[in-house]
């Protein structure tokens, strides 16, 4: 289990990495959506693993809800697309 837990937390900061490093082309959205969604998952753990509470769970639910809208909302509004629209 231990090998998998480290196994995932490289996976979720190669997807943190990935989001900084593509913020040029796709703004601050998607990068902070990916943020949130490692805070998400940390919670989780924490409720999961630890003490688990209601308010932790809804504290899930909305940063996850909220990171994935702001990774959406990145990618669909991201500043090429908005110039080839206004062009076309």
């Amino acid at each position: 289990l231990e090998t998998l837990v480290y196994g995932y937390a490289a996976i979720l900061g190669l997807h943190l990495c990935v989001a900084f490093l593509n913020k040029a082309p796709l703004g601050w959205w998607p990068f902070f959506g990916v943020l949130l969604f490692l805070v998400s998952d940390t919670l989780l753990a924490f409720n999961h693993f630890g003490a688990s509470s209601v308010y932790a769970a809804m504290a899930v639910i909305l940063t996850y809800a909220l990171a994935q809208f702001l990774i959406v909302h990145g990618i669909l509004n991201r500043p090429e697309r908005a110039s080839i629209q206004t062009k076309g």
